[in-house]
């Protein structure tokens, strides 16, 4: 058993888009947030940029959720090209992994993965519950933002 707690950014560090951000515990990933990234005048020929996966999807790590923030595309856009490549990163027993968001981002959620044909939902959070994916308990926590119903993350593990 691994006690250490890991943190790798996929995006949203240098800059803000492409948000993703994997929490990795005892062999558990959470991954928070699933954005996308919006190409400049100078990336001809590039409409989006999506996070590299490629750390979940050839070390096969086992995901036990997706938490979301909020519903900006920045932070939940790239769900629909992304969600069909982490399908074998499953825990053992597991047939899917859950997607959690505030009301109004896990509305705009499951617009978008119905519009793409993606047959997986986002569930709506209650700021008064907390929820348990493997080795993480994960409080939303209502802050304001420039889209409704935003929310930061406490996110706690066995070791803090």
């Amino acid at each position: 058993m691994d006690n250490t707690l890991k943190y790798l950014s996929l995006g949203g560090v240098t800059s803000v888009t492409k948000n993703m951000h994997l929490y990795e515990y005892n062999g558990e990933v959470l991954i928070v947030d699933c954005g996308l990234g919006f190409a400049d005048e100078t990336m001809i020929g590039v409409d989006l940029m999506l996070p590299d996966v490629s750390y979940l999807t050839k070390s096969n790590k086992k995901i036990v959720g997706i938490a979301l923030t909020h519903g900006h595309e920045d932070h939940i856009g790239a769900l629909p090209y992304i969600l069909p490549q982490l399908q074998g990163n499953l825990p053992a027993g597991r047939q899917e992994f859950d997607i959690f968001a505030p009301p109004l981002a896990a509305a705009f959620v499951n617009e978008k993965l119905k519009e793409f044909g993606v047959a997986k939902k986002a569930v709506s959070v209650n700021f008064d519950k907390d929820i348990l994916l493997g080795n993480f308990l994960i409080s939303f926590v209502r802050v304001t933002h420039s889209v409704p119903d935003t929310s930061h993350l406490v996110i706690e593990t066995p070791i803090g």
